[in-house]
């Protein structure tokens, strides 16, 4: 479901792309100025060819043609100095446009990459990942817009108010009457289109949304032979998309319908009232041809306004929904001290944690106070649904406490900066990611990292075998979410990725869950031999690895019910934990 956008003005889409210039502003409001300035020549030159017939209308023979040399002089002079300087306004103009996109984008992925669990939980990646892709594109398009029609509309407006003001005064009132005209038909029918335009916009998301999904899990459609079932909901999404395109198409051909009618009107009306004011002398013979001109541009530059103008609001949405991700406001905080080198503990008191689709008591966890020491080995078990999962996404910080404390030695986790502690905690979870990258990126997500620790990690994590027998060992592609591997290796690419990473913290999500016991054994035995300065927290899927652990902690419902040495745990015959492990014995 998508999240619920706030209302999105014209005076928020300023302010968007003001915020997005970023340093170039002022250069872009300049050479937006200077191109304005350009695109008055429009107006001069019908000024200047009224001028021209005027000095022919009263030209006799012999009389010196200098005038209208110098007339025709100016012009070309204006065509070829203007068009030349105005094409390179554009060119420096349109690079900043394309720098705007490229850090857009960069600056998306950088806010997705921050926001919290919580608020991603809302909507999937397609939809997300298209919004910022549609803004992006919608930036360019509207700015173009801008430099190509809106500047040269609003230039001949005023330029024709100004003429018209100098020549003949009356025709000031009739420009501004057309205006208000045009704008009432404008306003009238944004409110028409504006809400289609938004729900297209969604439409779009989840349409594309939905191929970004399926081509992303093309391995599971494919094994589940779910490629007919999944298609059928693409084919409503576009048919929903589809129907939109038609109802927005149907408004704008009456809009057109509309604005013809009222173009029409207006130059019947204009060339009367130029017709009266010929025959009464009141402009001359070549003032026809200017004021023919301006009403012919007029009525032009207003189409080109109305023919980009759905395409402004389509662009106007396309910007607030990827601007709504840009200005999102989350709670997972973080601030701007730096991971504590000494720490001694971490502390979770009274962690309370629920997740937005499920009632209070279930499925998060429920006043958890536990303590971890430094190098201390700690494992957590439970069963399905008891908070397992939950406590590690908190101890990462990819979710924030409802309430209650989380601290790292003395300093509270959210007075840490998001850097500092994506560098000192690690998780390994039980579906570790894959990209179709080579092997080896896989392992250093296209890091540098020395050479000793990463041999170190494929040996930690067993991947020798897995190297012989693929074609170009380190540099074999994987394929889309690692398919060309089992379980279990991806899951030893996820160990070997952790360890890389080099982390004080490491957490193991159910990280060997798909491995056959032998290989376990040996992962295990080379963590507690080889990470010794590290601190590591276990989420055991078999009881039996957390035998050499610290300290064990048992979640049930979100709580922790026991605490103890793997020893103590399974001599109790009441607790949890002996119960779990009698189970996984049979």
């Amino acid at each position: 479901m998508s999240q619920k956008e706030p209302s999105f003005s014209w005076i928020d889409l300023i302010r968007s792309i003001y915020s997005l210039l970023g340093k170039q502003k002022v250069q872009y409001i300049l050479l937006s100025i200077v191109l304005i300035a350009f695109q008055f020549n429009a107006v001069l030159t019908p000024f200047l060819t009224g001028k021209i017939i005027d000095f022919f209308t009263n030209y006799t023979a012999g009389s010196s043609l200098l005038p209208f040399y110098l007339l025709v002089g100016l012009i070309t002079f204006l065509q070829i100095f203007i068009s030349y300087f105005r094409l390179t306004v554009k060119r420096l103009m349109g690079n900043i446009q394309t720098t705007v996109a490229y850090n857009t984008r960069l600056r998306g992925f950088d806010k997705l990459m921050s926001l919290s669990l919580s608020w991603h939980d809302a909507e999937s990646t397609g939809n997300k990942f298209q919004r910022i892709q549609t803004g992006t594109n919608q930036i360019f398009y509207i700015t173009r817009v801008f430099n190509n029609e809106v500047y040269s509309a609003l230039a001949s407006f005023v330029g024709i108010i100004g003429v018209f003001f100098v020549l003949q005064p009356a025709y000031v009132i009739f420009v501004l009457a057309y205006l208000i005209l045009f704008i009432f038909v404008l306003r009238h029918f944004y409110l028409a289109t504006r809400q289609l335009q938004e729900e297209q916009n969604q439409a779009i998301e989840q349409a594309s949304g939905a191929y970004v999904e399926g081509l992303g899990n093309i391995l599971a459609i494919k094994s589940a032979g779910a490629h007919k079932s999944f298609g059928a909901g693409i084919s409503k999404t576009e048919l929903i998309r589809k129907e939109y395109e038609m109802k927005i198409r149907r408004v704008g051909i009456q809009k057109w319908q509309l604005f013809q009618a009222l173009n029409g009107v207006t130059m019947g009306a204009f060339l009367l009232l130029i017709g009266h004011d010929v025959t009464h002398q009141i402009i001359t013979i070549g003032s026809i041809i200017t004021f023919f001109n301006y009403g012919q541009q007029l009525t032009g530059k207003s189409a080109d306004i109305l023919d980009v103008y759905d395409q402004m609001i389509t662009a106007k949405s396309g910007i607030g929904r990827m601007m709504s991700i840009l200005w999102a406001k989350d709670n997972l905080h973080t601030g701007t001290k730096n991971f504590p080198t000494n720490w001694d503990t971490i502390t979770l008191q009274d962690g309370v944690f629920h997740y937005q689709s499920e009632e209070k008591g279930r499925g998060g966890l429920s006043g958890v106070t536990l303590s971890i020491q430094r190098h201390q080995k700690v494992g957590i078990v439970g069963k399905t649904g008891s908070g397992k999962s939950t406590l590690t996404k908190i101890l990462m910080g990819l979710y924030p406490l409802s309430s209650g404390t989380y601290s790292i030695g003395s300093t509270r986790f959210e007075d840490i900066n998001y850097e500092s502690t994506a560098k000192h905690l690690g998780i390994v979870l039980q579906e570790s990611e894959m990209f179709n990258l080579s092997l080896r990126d896989n392992i250093t997500l296209m890091r540098n990292v020395k050479p000793d620790l990463f041999t170190k990690a494929i040996q930690i994590a067993q991947l020798e075998l897995v190297l012989e027998k693929l074609p170009q060992g380190l540099d074999t592609l994987i394929g889309e979410k690692g398919y060309h591997l089992s379980g279990g290796e991806r899951q030893r690419v996820g160990i070997a990725r952790a360890i890389c990473k080099d982390p004080d913290i490491l957490i193991f999500d159910e990280a060997t869950s798909s491995l056959d016991s032998q290989t376990e054994s040996k992962i295990q035995a080379g963590l507690e031999s080889e990470l010794t300065q590290k601190t590591l927290v276990f989420v055991a899927h078999r009881t039996s690895t957390l035998k050499n652990v610290d300290v064990i902690h048992v979640f049930k419902d979100g709580r922790i019910v026991e605490s103890g040495s793997y020893t103590s745990l399974t001599k109790d015959p009441k607790s949890l934990f002996n119960q779990l492990y009698k189970v996984q014995q049979k």
